[in-house]
């Protein structure tokens, strides 16, 4: 029942987004059906560019950091080849507070674990990328 809600949910109305920690935890009838824009996140941060990011490192003593900024890219489709519809370059600090990443679940919630966000949560501010 759930299935065929999401199904005919755009019908009614509405945009349904599915956030996952990795693509393929999702069924695969599944992603065929509804992943029709997949956005992969990366962290800069977390990347090191060759020689460049070593040689930083030697010059400050190790106290380099790459700045903490989100690259997300927009394919239309699931396949690594998919074409590229929008690329977004956001902050995430301002979103922090917006997900406990502490939160426990139970089978002692009578109605599933849910919260209600307001828009100001959710909404970012796009950087254009020229």
């Amino acid at each position: 029942e759930l299935i065929n809600w999401f199904a005919h949910a755009r019908k009614l109305g509405w945009d349904i987004l599915f956030l996952v920690q990795s693509l393929h935890v999702v069924d695969k009838q599944s992603r065929l059906m509804f992943a029709e824009h997949v956005v992969y996140c990366r962290r800069t941060d977390r990347l090191k560019v060759p020689y460049i990011h070593w040689l930083l490192q030697l010059v400050t003593l190790g106290l380099f950091q790459m700045p903490k900024i989100h690259l997300a890219i927009v394919k239309y489709g699931d396949s690594p080849t998919a074409l590229v519809t929008d690329r977004w370059v956001y902050q995430g600090a301002p979103l922090y507070a917006a997900y406990d990443t502490k939160q426990q679940f139970s089978d002692f919630y009578a109605q599933g674990a849910f919260c209600v966000l307001p828009p100001h949560y959710y909404v970012l501010k796009r950087t254009p990328i020229n």
